[in-house]
């Protein structure tokens, strides 16, 4: 019983994905344009990082050892203010084992 209930929560969370994509969104119609990676799309937000963490203090902690400001976080999504080198910031927090950051890419789609 327990692993057919799975199945429609599963099924319930892919059905409107599975429209979006059928039917498009708002009048549009969705296409899959590929993967884009950081080498191919350097288009980033100046002077922010991201992580996910699973509480706000877990996100507080790693501005400490960074010594970076948490600008918000919501969703256990954080977003940091840096004043320094992003690149730089991101290969420290991987030399010491800290909890990984990244770039706050921006991404674009065409129509």
């Amino acid at each position: 019983m327990h692993g057919r209930s799975c199945s429609r929560i599963i099924l319930a969370m892919l059905c409107p994905l599975l429209c979006l994509g059928l039917f498009g969104c708002f009048g549009r119609k969705a296409k899959v344009i590929g993967v884009v990676t950081p080498e191919q799309n350097p288009s980033y937000v100046p002077g922010q990082l991201i992580g996910m963490f699973d509480s706000e203090v877990e996100a507080k902690e790693t501005a400490i050892l960074y010594e970076i400001e948490l600008e918000s976080f919501r969703g256990g999504m954080a977003v940091f203010k840096v004043n320094k080198n992003l690149q730089e910031t991101i290969a420290l927090g991987e030399k010491n084992g800290w909890p990984q950051l990244y770039l706050n890419h921006i991404y674009t789609i065409d129509d």
